[in-house]
């Protein structure tokens, strides 16, 4: 049996959960934290205690590394020749990359959007471009920003930003206190895929460690002090156990359908007409779905299987499996069977890697910058050459 969109037709959303479990012992797991708050203990609106074990956030990053080889520094195979941008940034004379994928604002990153492409244009530049430009997004000032203008360019120069939500609020137009980001801000595409973790009932497990010191007798301020890393040091550690593991996601298909993405036209049935998709490179199976919402629909299903099969490992004490995932709304709709193959079915249509292409990135459809700039004295980076960094917001 292959995979079969069409249930999805005329569905708002699309959610999913699944039941998980500790991997081993007696159940103990360490949730996320939040500084000057510590773990996210709730009431829920079913009365039950409950604890947040995995942010929207943090999900939406580790979404993003599902299918992605840190090794290689690219999308996995199934993944291989989907766009994205990588940079090549230079701090202090020293080189790393970083790429839109790894980068908690997407897109929106300033080693992304202050870089510069091919030593001419800065990647924020080329995004006001006109929509003569194979890069451009085609944003005005002064306009109203729509997204059904601008989806389908985001989609070619970087899918990834489109699915998961990005916020061009990053100041990079001007300089000095004149600096603004772009169209003064309003350039937002919202999150399509989102997700969370939650233990229902959750019960305390108090316990903690000590990391002794084995050579000295004794401590001096300021030399050999806990803060120097000298010492022994007892501290606390706060886990948790719970029956009712649970992950849930959602995936918001009337946002994809205000996109407007992909070719339609007009078909008459039964005295109707309607808007039906042009082209469609599933043979079958793909519903009401052009191939761009369609791909972006099965990208997202890939993301979350390989999730809950390979990404479980959250923190060092928090290591959980996945029992079964279920479709909770449309009720029914199965997405396991032919997965892998829809995938690459549509990403070689939209997506094709090149053969003729020479640079290994660009015949994968990959958008190379460059950023170059110096560390401030707290080792934060520093401004791109009279361009300054973002401010220190972050999804993590």
């Amino acid at each position: 049996m292959s995979l079969d969109l069409s249930p999805l037709d005329g569905a708002a959303r699309l959610l999913v959960e699944a039941e998980l479990t500790v991997e081993s012992g007696g159940g103990r797991f360490q949730s996320t934290g939040f500084p000057d708050l510590g773990p996210a203990l709730f009431r829920g609106a079913d009365g039950a205690d409950w604890l947040l074990v995995e942010s929207p956030q943090s999900m939406a990053n580790r979404l993003e590394l599902a299918c992605w080889d840190e090794a290689a520094e690219r999308f996995d195979p199934v993944c291989d020749g989907i766009p994205f941008i990588r940079s090549e940034v230079t701090v202090g004379g020293e080189k790393s990359v970083t790429s839109t994928v790894q980068e908690s604002h997407r897109l929106a990153s300033p080693y992304i959007l202050d870089g510069v492409l091919e030593g001419k244009n800065r990647v924020w530049e080329i995004l006001k471009a006109s929509s003569e430009h194979p890069k451009g997004l085609g944003l005005l000032e002064n306009r109203p920003f729509l997204l059904r203008n601008h989806a389908s360019r985001l989609l070619r120069l970087d899918p990834g930003s489109l699915l998961h939500g990005v916020w061009l609020s990053t100041k990079v137009e001007g300089s000095g206190r004149q600096k603004k980001a772009l169209c003064g801000g309003k350039v937002r595409f919202p999150r399509m895929l989102s997700a969370y973790i939650e233990a229902q009932s959750p019960q305390l497990v108090n316990s903690g460690g000590v990391k002794r010191e084995r050579i000295l007798d004794q401590a001096e301020a300021g030399t050999t002090d806990a803060e120097s890393g000298f010492g022994s040091i007892p501290y606390p550690r706060t886990e948790f156990t719970s029956a009712n593991l649970r992950a849930f996601f959602s995936l918001d298909l009337q946002l994809l359908r205000t996109l407007a993405l992909g070719e339609r036209e007009d078909k008459r049935e039964n005295e109707v007409t309607k808007r039906v998709p042009r082209v469609q490179a599933l043979k079958q199976g793909q519903g009401d779905f052009t191939n761009e919402e369609a791909f972006l629909i099965v990208w997202a299903l890939y993301k979350i299987d390989r999730f809950l099969s390979h990404g479980l490992t959250l923190r060092s004490n928090c290591r959980l499996t996945c029992r079964a995932a279920h479709a909770r709304s449309p009720a029914g709709f199965s997405w396991q069977t032919d997965l892998e193959a829809a995938l690459k079915t549509l990403r070689g249509q939209l997506f094709s890697i090149s053969e003729t292409e020479e640079d290994a990135w660009k015949k994968r459809n990959v958008l190379t910058v460059a950023w170059s700039g110096t560390a401030s004295a707290d080792d934060t980076a520093g401004a791109t050459e009279g361009h300054s960094n973002a401010d220190g917001t972050t999804n993590q």
